[in-house]
């Protein structure tokens, strides 16, 4: 093959190849909170616009004027006061689960899971129970789903010196602080730790909170 044919040729294979690329479709999200009952919690709305890869799709929000406001911060049409005929009409790929408030996650996740969503990103606290937890983690394995919660502190450097043996200051101060003996307040600090950061969420979920 002459040298101009192979060059030809191989551009023609390199454009074709971005082309295909650039025209993937994104990832469709959506995005359920509630204004007034833990609203949209802590940027699990917004934080899709940072990944080029995903579209958030629609909104939902039981509260009208919550659902208004929330159409003009995503910059988005496509609004639901109910999340169960969203998940209908929408089918998303992946659910953000908003509100702070746990009282609505466990519905919101099942209708989800149950309606096809493969990722669902749950704010903490994940739900009301173990019992839950449970339900949805065998939901998740019914349905092939995954559960990511937002207990991204999980890698928070302070954790690595919590777990650090013979960090006797922090064990000192930690003394100090409540009152208790050593092996005690160890065991408060460590407790904490896992509330904060992320290995105390209903028991059972696993690594930075996601369970499949």
């Amino acid at each position: 093959m002459k040298r101009r044919s192979f060059l030809a040729a191989a551009s023609s294979v390199t454009i074709g190849a971005g082309f295909v690329q650039a025209a993937s479709p994104k990832r469709r999200v959506a995005v359920i909170g509630h204004t007034g009952r833990g609203n949209f919690g802590h940027g699990l709305d917004t934080v899709w616009q940072q990944i080029p890869e995903t579209e958030i799709c629609a909104v939902v929000d039981g509260d009208e004027n919550g659902l208004a406001r929330e159409l003009k911060k995503l910059d988005i049409d496509r609004g639901y006061t109910d999340y169960r005929r969203m998940l209908m009409e929408v089918r998303p790929e992946f659910v953000s689960v908003c509100p702070r408030h746990a009282d609505q996650h466990y519905d919101m996740a099942l209708a989800s899971i149950e309606a096809g969503v493969k990722g669902l990103y749950v704010e903490k606290p994940f739900c009301r129970t173990p019992a839950e937890a449970d339900e949805l983690i065998a939901a998740c394995e019914m349905h092939g789903a995954t559960i990511a919660v937002a207990h991204r502190n999980r890698y928070h450097p302070a954790l690595n010196q919590i777990d650090r043996p013979g960090r006797s200051s922090w064990r000192r101060r930690g003394s100090m602080g409540t009152g208790l003996p050593h092996s005690e307040s160890d065991s408060l600090l460590r407790w904490r730790a896992e509330v904060m950061f992320g290995d105390h969420v209903a028991g059972r979920t696993s690594h930075h909170g996601r369970r499949r």
